[in-house]
């Protein structure tokens, strides 16, 4: 049993699929360094803008995440991992970078505020792969994540693999939808499956399910076996959850982007560049590449090199003046309570052009 205390900074408040996903990799020896971005997908509403919070305690987890003598036991006993991987879990530590806003700086919707480079068992070429190398991982319990790219597409992939699978003496259990209309993803997979033999294959639907959700679902008589509810379970009124992503831009220097149907991901390290008018107020944010030449101020900064800070954590008295700063320069129909016009927030030709490029590259990889 966890002490409250080491519960609360634990290494294992992660769903599971991210330790049974990393197993997968640590067999084929994936260790790549990787780029992920974390930013807000939209603005709750009747809110003008967000400011950063947290920047500390994230810094302080990374100098120390390790895990402890009982974590590993737990992980050593659930059943799921082979030994070797569980002593390849005991030395692991953060040894990447850190790229954050400042502590207190205002943000809006897609603008990255934390970035994260490091080393990572993360992140195939090709979709059909992952899925035969998580089934070979996870021989027991093999349920595939198929919205990443093309859900039906990948429904098909499924198909195909399955027999492949089987002379290995391995059965797919089921397969997840997370993104888009779950009803008609579900019964169109539901048709791919059958006749491609997995009658027996599950339905697993997840993507912000609620009691509203799962009723219009079964109104609909979705062919849907089970869902995951994360988001919508232990919430309270206004606003009660942030739509917000911690998404994979780069691997093994190259741009990626996943390409849910609904959930618009850009490629690439990116920086953020805020103007600001005569009178010091903020007029416009440009989104676009890590070393671009723009006018305004780059909001995002290094803070960690090989997994030590760079600077003494800040005070908190300081966030505070940077914070209020940041409030005086809002425009001031976004410091009404009342919703006001959207910040502007525009998204660089550059920006835009590796977006395509990595379209076009990932469709060509997909299609083979």
């Amino acid at each position: 049993m966890l002490s409250e205390a080491n519960a609360q900074s634990s290494a294992l408040l992660t769903d599971l699929y991210q330790l049974t996903m990393l197993q997968g990799y640590f067999d084929q020896r994936m260790e790549e360094t990787a780029v992920f971005e974390f930013f807000v997908r939209k603005l709750p509403a009747q809110r003008n803008f967000l400011i950063a919070a947290g920047l500390e305690q994230a810094l302080s987890f990374l100098e120390d995440v390790h895990l402890t003598s009982a974590e590993l036991e737990w992980i050593a006993r659930h059943g799921a991992f082979r030994p070797d991987f569980v002593r390849y879990l005991e030395k692991l530590r953060f040894t990447g970078t850190v790229h954050a806003v400042p502590e207190g700086t205002v943000f809006f919707p897609n603008e990255p505020i934390l970035r994260v480079t490091a080393p990572i068992a993360q992140a195939h070429e090709h979709e059909e792969t992952a899925f035969d190398h998580f089934a070979h991982s996870l021989p027991e319990n093999v349920i595939l994540l198929i919205d990443t790219y093309d859900t039906e597409a990948a429904a098909k992939k499924v198909v195909r693999l399955a027999p492949k699978l089987a002379r290995d003496g391995i059965k797919i259990k089921g397969v997840r939808l997370d993104s888009g209309d779950l009803a008609d993803h579900a019964f169109k997979v539901r048709r791919i499956l059958d006749e491609g033999g997995l009658k027996d294959a599950t339905i697993f639907a997840s993507g912000s399910v609620d009691e509203y959700v799962l009723e219009r679902l079964m109104r609909q008589n979705a062919p849907i076996d089970g869902f995951g509810i994360g988001t919508h379970m232990d919430t309270s009124a206004d606003a009660p959850y942030l739509d917000c992503a911690y998404k994979l831009v780069e691997y093994g220097g190259k741009a990626r982007r996943k390409r849910s149907e609904g959930k618009v991901l850009w490629p690439g390290c990116k920086q953020v560049f805020r103007r600001y008018d005569n009178d010091g107020k903020m007029r416009g944010d440009v989104l676009s590449l890590e070393g671009d030449s723009m006018v305004g101020e780059p909001l995002i900064r290094s803070m960690m090199e090989n997994g030590r800070r760079l600077t003494p954590p800040e005070p908190l008295e300081q966030s505070r003046r940077h914070a209020l700063d940041e409030l005086g320069r809002l425009p001031g129909a976004l410091r009404q309570l009342e919703r006001g016009p959207d910040y502007p927030v525009v998204v660089s030709e550059a920006l835009k052009n590796l977006a395509r490029e990595v379209d076009i590259i990932q469709s060509q990889d997909n299609e083979r």
